[in-house]
């Protein structure tokens, strides 16, 4: 979960990134 986590904190930064990140980590 750790990865997730990491991915997800950079997707914050970008913020544009966020619904489509949020969708491919759900999957």
């Amino acid at each position: 979960m750790q990865l997730l986590v990491e991915k997800f904190d950079q997707v914050k930064a970008d913020g544009d990134f966020l619904p489509l990140a949020t969708t491919s980590d759900c999957e």
